[in-house]
């Protein structure tokens, strides 16, 4: 992270208590996905899905879901309370994929 700012910047000191604090803790994994997988399929929604689900609890070294941040979660959440009510009320277009 010694990287993110410039050399004099006052942000490294924090920079590096925040890292010292986290890294001590945990540690951080990211993952990109090329190309995108089409998540209009439910079944490739369901198998990327079951592999974050494997990721979330390897023994010993997962927070579990509440320690992910996850897009695709927060998309379903804002679909079920929103998107899909609203759309069969005529509010959102509906787009075949």
């Amino acid at each position: 992270m010694e990287n993110l700012y410039l050399k004099d910047s006052p942000l490294n000191s924090i920079s590096k208590k925040m890292q010292h604090f986290v890294l001590s803790e945990a540690f951080v994994v990211n993952f990109a996905i090329y190309p995108m997988p089409n998540f209009a399929d439910s079944f490739i929604r369901e198998k990327f899905n079951r592999m974050v689900e494997e990721l979330e609890t390897i023994p010993n070294y997962s927070s579990g879901p509440a320690s992910t941040n996850l897009w695709t979660r927060e998309f379903a959440d804002k679909m079920k309370t929103n998107g899909h009510s609203a759309a069969r009320r005529g509010k959102l277009p509906v787009h075949k994929l």
